[in-house]
């Protein structure tokens, strides 16, 4: 009787599992047609996604970056004056927005920028979003504090402007409506280190959250698409992530880019960029000598990974850096 009864029960076991898996993949094909997922013919791409957990994406070399919530907003917009006033400037026509250009994520889209006096800047200008969360500033890395950028008299990086941090200030001093300003802000007269102040909190409260890899790291999955997923996991495998890791996939350590031997490797130690909204600040390197995304890639497959790649994988790549762009810049196709 037991061995009869085992026999009606075994059907009735297999039919539930049949129901379950159904609707458990079910379930997976309706979230990836929600994220515009091409599911006809890829189940190793729903297999990768429903045996990996958030963590195992996020754990070991990214976190997301956060929308900061501006809690002084006079002293925000102390501090987007200053970083506006071109009449601060020596010829009155130059301001930190004429490089560092807000729509395009902090950058300018040139090669070189151009400073107040004429003369070009000798690297590429770098993006100002998400600077709060690095722990060195310009591209020798050797400036660890936002004021140290100013106040280094080989860094002031004032002289943009045509003129020195102190020049600056004077101006500002004399400025009926800045003293109005810093008094209502600090209630105090303006200072060097209230105009750093004030410029440290505009710059460090730009920040570029709500990028699909964002989502991702949110445990929203799938969030990325196919081509995208796999060049993440590109990115990951090659050996990517050794120097562009944390939230913004970079900036907070020195590499040698130039690939020169070891005798020479401190001269050559520069600060690694970091990647996020890279689509929308081009040019690249940090001579601004390339425009193409893709062909970056390749110079970095071979100047600093040292290893060969087929043209699949660098698309794939690109199809991710892609993912690391804010809805604030996303290029529109």
């Amino acid at each position: 009787m037991k061995f009869a009864a085992s026999k009606t029960k075994i059907p009735n076991m297999i039919i539930v599992v049949i129901i379950v898996s159904l609707v458990v993949s079910a379930t997976l094909i309706i979230m990836m047609k929600h994220n515009n997922i091409d599911v006809q013919t890829n189940t190793d791409f729903v297999n990768v996604f429903s045996q990996n957990s958030k963590q195992s994406y996020d754990a070991d070399y990214f976190s997301t970056i956060q929308d900061l919530i501006v809690e002084d907003d006079i002293k925000f917009a102390l501090g987007e004056t200053i970083f506006q006033d071109k009449s601060l400037s020596k010829s009155g026509k130059t301001a930190c927005i004429s490089c560092h250009k807000i729509n395009l994520a902090g950058s300018d889209n040139t090669t070189l920028s151009i400073k107040d006096s004429g003369s070009l800047t000798t690297v590429n200008t770098p993006t100002l979003f998400n600077l709060s969360k690095s722990n060195m500033f310009l591209t020798d890395g050797n400036t660890l504090t936002f004021e140290s950028i100013f106040t280094n008299q080989q860094s002031d990086h004032f002289s943009m402007l045509g003129c020195t941090i102190h020049e600056l200030a004077n101006k500002i001093s004399n400025d009926s409506r800045y003293q109005l300003q810093f008094q209502k802000v600090f209630g105090d007269d303006v200072s060097i280190r209230l105009i750093l102040e004030s410029l440290k909190y505009y710059i460090f409260n730009l920040t570029s959250p709500n990028s699909k890899f964002d989502v991702l790291l949110s445990g929203h999955i799938p969030a990325l698409n196919e081509n995208e997923f796999e060049g993440y996991m590109i990115f990951k495998s090659h050996g990517c992530v050794t120097c562009h890791h944390g939230e913004r996939i970079g900036g907070n350590i020195l590499q040698n880019i130039n690939n020169k031997s070891a005798l020479e490797f401190d001269r050559y130690l520069v600060k690694v960029p970091a990647l996020r909204n890279i689509e929308a600040t081009s040019p690249y390197l940090y001579d601004g000598s390339v425009n193409d995304l893709p062909q970056v890639i390749r110079i970095m497959y071979g100047r600093q990974l040292n290893r060969s790649y087929i043209n699949e994988d660098i698309l794939k790549i690109e199809a991710f850096l892609k993912t690391l762009t804010s809805e604030k810049f996303k290029v529109k196709q």
